[in-house]
Parts: structure tokens; sequence; C-alpha cells
């Protein structure tokens, strides 16, 4: 572990010099030169200086730990985000306040009490119901604590530029769209069908992905509607009856080609791919098919389609990393992740 005594005896500064030039907020009666507090910071780089963060919050009055905002679903993302996060927090040496919110205002709660109880940093996972004006209002807020943060998921409901310079990082949606064209024409599929739940943000950006990478090439889309408001499982089990049928009928059953099929999430996946299996489709000859992947689909009995999967914990392991990163006094910039392909499936 390098300490202040071993940059002060390479760069023959005093301790004391060395420890005011590696101060993140500059002190007003600080004498040190510009061109000695660079070479200082210089020095300490290279040498893997790390400094002792909780005891300088400490000093300042601030709660030496990060608090993290996620949404309270019982989901494969969620629990990949806070391991990645709780991994790197582990090896950073930073404890971690982990709140899920399940109401709308949740957000605007977490943000106050983060500033009273003056967190050193904040990561934020944005979600499409929050306001977009209460938001920046209470981000603004925290951040002229002297608080930083860091955003995931900004493009749920485009929250880009609440804040100056913030740093956001977000799945390349359209590259997993891509991904899976590229997939069904690398088997000779010369025929394609996009299945989709809804019409969010997320399921128009890997639609968009999916046409672009075809060019053009002929993509009829079938939405597969959750349980709607006012509906009981009765009406939903008859309404999706019908919409399986037409789906093969208009879609599947006329293809004299090897059919193409991609599906936005792996919402109604498998009940699509077993009724197509028990209508005498071939996986594999006559339907090929990938969507993106969650485990919960493990639940159920068949899986008949390549996945693409979305890196959630290395989003997570990285928001912590860059975070640690601007406390120390560093600038860090927004990242894409992109998707990747999973061709371990069963047919």
């Amino acid at each position: 572990m390098v300490r202040l005594i071993d940059i002060a005896k390479k760069t023959g500064f005093s301790v004391a010099v060395v420890s005011r030039a590696l101060q993140q907020e500059k002190d007003p009666y600080d004498r040190i030169s510009e061109k000695s507090r660079s070479l200082i910071r210089k020095a300490a780089l290279e040498m893997g200086y790390t400094r002792n963060l909780q005891a300088a919050f400490l000093r300042r009055g601030q709660m030496p730990a990060v608090r993290v905002l996620m949404p309270a679903w019982t989901s494969p993302e969620i629990i990949q985000m806070s391991m990645g996060i709780s991994d790197a927090s582990l090896k950073l040496g930073y404890p971690l306040i982990y709140h899920y919110y399940s109401r709308e205002t949740d957000y605007i709660s977490f943000l106050e009490q983060s500033r009273h109880e003056k967190n050193t940093g904040v990561i934020f996972y944005l979600h499409d119901r929050m306001n977009r004006e209460e938001l920046q209002r209470g981000c603004e807020a925290y951040l002229a604590s002297g608080g930083k943060m860091i955003f995931m998921n900004t493009w749920s409901a485009d929250f880009s530029g609440i804040v100056p310079d913030m740093v956001m990082l977000n799945i390349d949606e359209e590259y997993g769209g891509r991904l899976a064209a590229e997939y069904l024409k690398g088997l000779s599929c010369r025929e394609f069908s996009i299945v989709y739940t809804s019409p969010d943000r997320y399921s128009r950006l890997r639609r968009k992905g999916f046409a672009d990478a075809l060019g053009g090439e002929g993509q009829p889309g079938y939405s597969f509607d959750f349980l709607r408001v006012g509906e009981n499982y009765r009406q939903y089990e008859k309404r999706s009856r019908k919409l399986l049928n037409d789906f093969y009928e208009k879609a599947v059953k006329q293809s004299g080609k090897p059919h193409g099929i991609f599906f936005t999430s792996f919402f109604m996946a498998n009940a699509v791919m077993n009724d197509l299996i028990r209508r005498g489709m071939e996986v594999g000859k006559q339907i090929h098919a990938v969507g993106f992947s969650s485990n919960t689909v493990s639940q159920y009995p068949f899986y008949y389609y390549a996945k693409i999967v979305i890196p959630f914990y290395e989003m997570g392991n990285t928001a912590m990393k860059k975070l640690v990163s601007i406390l120390n006094g560093r600038q860090e910039s927004s990242q894409m992740f992109q998707p990747f392909m999973d061709y371990d499936y069963d047919i």
C-alpha cells in the first residue's frame, strides 16, 4: 500500500505538501504551484496511490457510504446489477446502502435523505415513471451538497441532460436487434417476424436495430400484450390463443423458406415456440428463433431459441468503479454496454 511518505520521498516534498496537493478540493490558503501539484499527482498515480476517502469524508462531515437506488423488481437483471455493484464495492472498500423503490415518489425521498445524511455518492437506476422536473431538482440539490452521482438506464425515458456532465450507463438495445438479424440471416432465413409485448422504448430500439440490419426485408410485427386493465386471466388466455393462431396462420404457415422469429423480450417466447411445435413446425429447419434473455424463463419446460444476453452485472460493476473514480477527483465518461449472443440452446 502506497503511503504519503512514499510519495514525499519520491518527489522531494514534505508529507504536508503532498497531502495538500492530493486533496480533491483546493485549500484557499494553499500556495502550492500548479507545476508542483501536477508533479505530485502524477507520481501518486504512477505509484498506484489511493486516498483514504472515508477518513477525508468524515473530516468534512460526510457519510462515507454509497447509496444505491433500484426498482423493487424480483428479476434477474436487478439481482445481477446489485451483485456487480456489491463485488466492486467490496474490492474498493466502500460500504453500500441499498434502497428498492416500489412507489413512483420513492426516488424523491431517496434523494432528500441522501442529501441530508451527506452520503458521498449515489448510483441511480432510472425508470420511465419518474417525473423529469422533480428528478432534476432533487439531483441538483444533492450535487450542490457535494455528492457525486452515476446514472443507469437513462434511455428508459430519455433522461439525458437533467444535470450537467452526468455520467450515464446504458445498454445498446439497437445493437441487440442487429445481433438477432445477423444470427437469423446466418441460418439462411429469408422471411422474418418480430414478436413484441409492449411499445416501450426498449422494444422500439430493438425492433429498429433488427429492421435496419435486415435492410428492408419483410418483418411484420406481432404484439402479445400483457394483462390489460380490467381483464381477468380467462379473457387474457382467450385473447392469447387468438394471437397465437393468427401468428401461425399469417406469418409462419404459408412460409416456404426457413422463417426467422425475433422475440424482443422473453415474455410469450416459450408460449409461441411451444404452440408452433405443437402444430408440427420443426425448430432448426422450418423455423429459427432468437430472443432477449432473462433467467426467468428457466422455470418453463422448453427453451427453443438462441439468447441475446444483456451484461447487467458488468454495468453494475462499472457503475461502482466509475463512482469511486469520480470521488477520487478523476473525470469519467458515459458508457454503452453491448449485448452478446448465447448459442447454447436445446432443440
